[in-house]
């Protein structure tokens, strides 16, 4: 269907739609990224103030740890004034490192497990919440420790076959004598490392790395990764998955965002934000947003149509009014008046109407007037040639002493201008008709006695039919003036008359010169006279069917005929009804 074609309540609700459709949809878009850009942003900043904490945690540990450290030196150095220089028993070293150790256990809850090696190779260590052991051959230990170059301010390192845990070692110093006699070892476990940042991230959109200031992954919350990593038995094997991790992370792109940051002890804390994936509850929220304004949609084109039908319930009356009445009479439009273009335009329609009821009228006048001057013209076309002929002829017969045949000639003659006549009225019976044509003929058969001859087969039914009159006179004329006269040999007219139905068939048939196809339509063209200038013509009878009639008569030439002519009448008529004109 084309959009002309479409009815306008459809076009403005098509138009309003989709003007409310772009509306809509523009602002969702610009919305959407408002909004997209807004989320972005809270991400990352929250993000950054995450990592910020997470940074701040790292410092705290590494810081406590040191502490811890250096209380165990102070602690040590104030139980005795030096292993070597007094005469305390094994048991009494024992019972000071215990001492110290659990002291510190208490003060630093991230330290797990405390070893305190002298260079001799004797070894003290307290796991917190466990035992307290002492040996004596740890010459290994010590030969590790020096080749791992610490000093006094101490080094996070690890070491081969150990579990999820990292070293913190700084040398034990005698302070009297600033001699180093030893290290302090302490152990820091990775759970105790990640408690310290599990809760400062967001779950399931952030992944956090911590390296060591060597390179080692030290903790992180993907734990299937960090479990490869630290299940590597070599530190060697540790230190090259750990790289590869890290190198990894800053090939990310996409939707991911990787910073870095780094605490004072070197540690590097790298975070890998899915923006994507922080992002979903944007999604979330556009499918609110997308429901709301579907159902603000709806409730929109409900109202929309509900207005449209108010404004348009006029408009559609007069469109409805107009298509009801078709070919029928215009009637006026009953609806209220108003005073907008809608009230305007049926206003105006109304007095359309009354000016065409007006102009019907005066038209159906002026047809009644155009009848009545074509009939009388008609009435006045019959030449005085046709009344001197015939009165010539009964003069003569007259003469002859054919007393009879010239009364029989004047008798008809008056009967068919009796007929012809007859006050100007413009329908008669057929029986009527073919009465005035018969005494026509009768006058034509005496005048051309040798050379015509007539019949008229007409059943009884079609007598009472309402015809307008000098219908068929005209036809017959032209059959021997333009037909019989011509062929210079004796001819026959013949008149038939057939009802079928609700139609009437009249046909005029001679056996003359013939007329073609071509011939007849200039006649009924007016571009050739159709008889003499006694005629009425063939024309005229075609235009007084067509002004009576309409599309209901019709003239032909019957093409089959193979000698002479037949014009056939074939017109819709009223059996017993007056018709008024």
């Amino acid at each position: 269907m084309k959009i002309k074609d479409i009815s306008m309540r459809k076009k403005i609700i098509y138009l309003f739609l989709g003007c409310f459709i772009v509306f809509l949809m523009s602002m969702l878009v610009i919305l959407y990224n408002i909004y997209s850009e807004q989320t972005y942003t809270e991400l990352t900043q929250r993000s950054d103030y995450e990592d910020g904490l997470i940074t701040q945690q790292m410092d705290n540990l590494t810081q406590n740890v040191e502490s811890c450290t250096n209380n165990l030196i102070m602690g040590i150095n104030m139980s005795m004034t030096g292993k070597y220089l007094t005469d305390d028993t094994e048991e009494s070293m024992k019972k000071k490192i215990l001492k110290v150790t659990e002291d510190n256990f208490l003060l630093f809850t991230e330290v797990r497990e405390i070893s305190v090696i002298y260079n001799t190779g004797e070894l003290y260590t307290k796991k917190k919440n466990g035992i307290f052991s002492y040996t004596t051959d740890n010459q290994a230990i010590v030969n590790e420790l020096k080749s791992t170059d610490v000093n006094t301010s101490g080094k996070w390192y690890h070491r081969d076959g150990e579990e999820a845990s990292v070293y913190f070692v700084k040398t034990l110093t005698e302070i009297m004598k600033n001699d180093q006699v030893g290290y302090i070892v302490l152990k820091v476990y990775e759970d105790v490392i990640y408690k310290n940042y599990a809760s400062k991230k967001t779950d399931g959109i952030s992944q956090v790395y911590i390296f060591d200031e060597g390179g080692y992954l030290l903790s992180s919350n993907q734990r299937n990764i960090l479990e490869k990593v630290l299940g590597e038995k070599q530190v060697s094997s540790k230190l090259a998955a750990s790289k590869r991790i890290y190198e990894n992370l800053f090939k990310q792109s996409g939707n991911y965002r990787v910073q870095e940051r780094f605490n004072r002890a070197g540690w590097s804390i790298v975070t890998l934000l899915d923006t994507q994936q922080g992002m979903k509850s944007l999604s979330k929220i556009s499918e609110v947003v997308m429901m709301g304004s579907a159902l603000f949609l709806i409730l929109f084109l409900c109202i929309v149509l509900f207005v449209l039908k108010k404004i348009l319930k006029p408009v559609v009356a007069i469109g409805n009014h107009m298509r009801r009445l078709g070919a029928n009479p215009l009637s006026k439009i009953d609806l209220p008046n108003t005073s907008d273009e809608i009230g305007y335009l049926v206003s105006s329609f109304n007095k359309m109407v009354d000016k065409n009821a007006v102009l019907i009228s005066q038209v159906k006048k002026d047809e009644h007037e155009k009848r009545h001057l074509e009939l009388a013209l008609l009435q006045m076309q019959i030449k005085p040639h046709f009344l001197y002929n015939t009165l010539d002829t009964a003069f003569c017969l007259n003469e002859m002493g054919m007393n009879k045949e010239a009364s029989r000639v004047i008798k008809q003659l008056a009967g068919y201008y009796r007929l012809v006549l007859n006050k100007g009225s413009e329908w008669i019976s057929f029986a009527e008709e073919l009465s005035a044509v018969e005494k026509y003929l009768e006058i034509q058969s005496i005048r051309y006695s040798k050379i015509m001859d007539y019949k008229i087969v007409v059943g009884e039914e079609l007598y009472s039919f309402k015809v307008p009159k000098m219908i068929l006179q005209p036809l017959v004329e032209n059959a021997i003036y333009h037909g019989i006269k011509p062929a210079g040999r004796p001819g026959h007219i013949l008149i038939i008359g057939e009802l079928c139905e609700n139609e009437v068939t009249i046909s005029v048939i001679d056996d003359g010169v013939g007329m073609s196809k071509e011939e007849f339509a200039d006649v009924l063209q007016g571009k050739k006279r159709s008889v003499s200038q006694e005629s009425f013509g063939v024309k005229n009878v075609a235009e007084r069917l067509k002004l009576f009639y309409g599309d209901n008569a019709d003239i032909e030439l019957d093409e089959e005929m193979y000698l002479g002519t037949s014009i056939v009448v074939t017109i819709n008529l009223w059996k017993d009804e007056k018709i008024e004109v």
